[in-house]
């Protein structure tokens, strides 16, 4: 009011007029301020999400190590500092790097100064304590830390390793009814030169019995204050008669046996398969395949047969063969099912079938019309328990294979090689390949520092990498060309469905949560079976052309790399985890070099398959 009378609006009339005016103004001002801002003439301010977002660890997180990785995002032109430490912001805004942690809970700090001031952050984790050594003196063991924990079952001349944790600088021993008796154990070396760990292991032999009940481990140990202190394990031993062997069933569809507890993997069983167990621990049964030759599987992979059962054992008769358009089928009539290995040997190529407890029996053998896939079938009797078909191949490459029990005959089914085409425009004609994009739906796999899903990356790359192949002129199949969930199992099955020849899943690497992420970068490509490493080894190559760094050619043993009725690999280009690496994610340009390059690899591989084919060139984008 009073402003009006100031400046002589004392007409009510008039004073409507400039409201009316001064709400235009206001109105005008703001969506030209809203126009200017969505049009980019006006820098928009970002949130604090953007100013400071951290991608990992998690809050909350529990970890084991001494030290943990973090990664995460500013303004590229701010800077940082983690744990009152400045680290290095990279163009993309990612910033990354290594923080100490003490045992129990951390705080992590994280402080951000840009143009718009300064922004903080906290995040906990809690890091595992590690085992607490005793005090020397009370005297003390720990009721928690004793092995075995569980019942175990041995036979004659197993080791039998035992161990407890007590106060340290004493002296152990243990004994077993009618094994052993007051055997010394030795203390562990502590963390520094003068000092045990009070960590105390005994190793006992097995020997030859004829009684065989459950036995407690019997413990006597004594502090440096003389105190003694007996107690006895959680788990007896059970020794195996010889007489009546335990004998287990396999249960999976897919039982893994392993070359050691801890080991590589050595085979795949199918279920129905019988197998002696002379050992079972930690969940660990160690199995006799033949005389002298043992492996080891998941105690839950076996059901436990009545006492009694029988060992199994098989005579290999006649052998036949059928064939069609894809597959030439061997057809082995067995007496019983029994644990078989399949070796892949490529020079010069050759397949042979271990058949373990079996023998000869009087048999002939039937080779096919097609003797462009096989060259040649023999056998031999390696040793009283194994039986060794070899099938020797006329394929310069091999395509696949595949063994199974179907009754009571075995079938190994050997891929054709496809007809490849001499022409230069249609270099993959006829070529089946199947290509899988890692992950997808609630599988984001891994988190890049400034929050890219590597789902998403493998998602981008991949279609490319179809188009490219296409254009080549091969039939190609995408495992999923959305952001869907898919089993491993799945994205073979979807390759077997239409008769892949190659199926390659790509990805994009990562590292552990206490790994240095500077140090770990590049290019890698895995395979298992020896079909599979030539095309490995082209596809590396060709990335390694683009600059990426060299992480290897690694002999793996994925799920998806295990299979062997087609060729079958990962490819992991660069890592999501190094910001140098990212940011060449972050690129459309270099996603399209990247698809050219993997293309070109599976290109190289087919053509030195085909005769008088040079090296082709890294093909353009569509």
């Amino acid at each position: 009011m009073i402003i009006f009378q100031r400046f002589g609006f004392n007409n009510l009339r008039k004073r409507i007029v400039v409201v009316k005016n001064l709400f235009l103004c206001v109105f005008t001002f703001t969506l030209w301020l809203n126009i200017g801002f969505a049009q980019g003439f006006f820098p928009s301010i970002p949130p604090d999400s953007v100013r400071l977002h951290i991608a990992f660890p998690a809050e909350g997180d529990t970890l084991n190590s001494n030290r943990v990785r973090y990664a995460g995002s500013a303004l590229p032109t701010a800077k940082v500092w983690v744990q009152g430490i400045e680290t290095k912001v990279y163009p993309s805004g990612a910033f990354v790097g290594l923080a100490s942690l003490d045992e129990g809970i951390n705080a992590i700090d994280f402080r951000v100064e840009d143009t718009l001031g300064s922004l903080r952050e906290s995040l906990i984790v809690f890091r595992k304590p590690e085992r607490k050594t005793f005090a020397e003196i009370p005297t003390a063991v720990d009721p928690d830390g004793m092995k075995p924990a569980s019942d175990v079952y041995l036979s004659q001349r197993d080791k039998l390793e035992v161990e407890f944790w007590g106060s340290p600088g004493g002296q152990a021993i243990f004994s077993i009814d009618k094994i052993a008796k007051n055997v010394q154990m030795m203390e562990m070396p502590g963390k520094s030169s003068n000092s045990g760990s009070g960590h105390y292991k005994g190793l006992v032999v097995i020997p030859n019995l004829i009684e065989y009940k459950p036995k407690e481990i019997k413990f006597k140990f004594r502090g440096k204050n003389g105190r003694r202190i007996k107690f006895r394990s959680a788990g007896k031993v059970n020794i195996l008669s010889p007489v009546l062997p335990l004998i287990g069933v396999t249960i999976d569809s897919i039982n893994l046996i392993l070359t050691k507890p801890d080991g590589e993997i050595w085979m795949a069983l199918p279920a129905g398969i019988k197998i002696e167990i002379i050992a079972r621990q930690n969940a660990v049964s160690k199995v006799r395949l033949a005389e002298g030759i043992v492996g080891f599987t998941a105690s839950k992979n076996l059901q436990i047969l009545p006492p009694g059962t029988p060992f199994p054992s098989a005579s290999i008769g006649s052998i036949g063969t059928l064939e069609d358009s894809n597959w030439v089928k061997i057809r082995v009539n067995v007496s019983h099912k029994v644990p078989f290995e399949i070796q892949q040997i490529l020079d010069p190529a050759a397949l042979e079938v271990t058949f373990f407890r079996s023998r000869l029996a009087p048999q002939w053998i039937m080779y096919p019309r097609d003797d462009e896939t096989i060259r040649t079938i023999s056998w031999r009797q390696e040793s009283s328990e194994e039986f060794v078909l070899r099938i020797e191949l006329n394929q310069k490459q091999q395509w696949g294979y595949l063994g199974r029990y179907i009754g009571k005959q075995f079938w190994l089914n050997i891929r054709k090689a496809p007809v490849l085409s001499t022409q230069p425009d249609s270099t993959l004609k006829k070529v089946i390949i199947t290509i899988d994009p890692g992950h997808g739906g609630k599988f984001a796999g891994a988190v890049s520092a400034t929050g890219l899903f590597e789902k998403e990356v493998n998602l981008q790359y991949a279609a490319r990498v179809a188009g490219l192949l296409r254009a080549e002129g091969a039939a190609v199949f995408m495992t999923r060309t959305q952001d869907t969930t898919m089993t491993l199992r799945s994205r073979i099955d979807a390759a077997r469905a239409v008769n892949s020849h190659i199926f390659i899943s790509l990805h994009n690497n990562s590292i552990g949560a206490s790994t240095n992420p500077l140090r770990t970068r590049g290019a890698s490509t895995y395979y298992t079976v020896p079909q599979s490493q030539e095309i490995a080894k082209d596809i590396y190559h060709r990335l390694l052309d683009l600059g990426l760094e060299p992480f290897g050619r690694v002999s793996s043993t994925y799920y998806v790399t295990r299979q062997t009725d087609l060729i079958s690999l990962i490819v992991e280009a660069a890592f999501m985890t190094h910001p140098e690496d990212e940011m060449l994610l972050l690129d459309n340009e270099f996603l399209d070099e990247m698809a050219a390059a993997v293309a070109a690899g599976i290109k190289d591989f087919v053509v030195k398959q085909t005769p008088n084919r040079d090296k082709p060139e890294i093909p353009k984008l569509w």
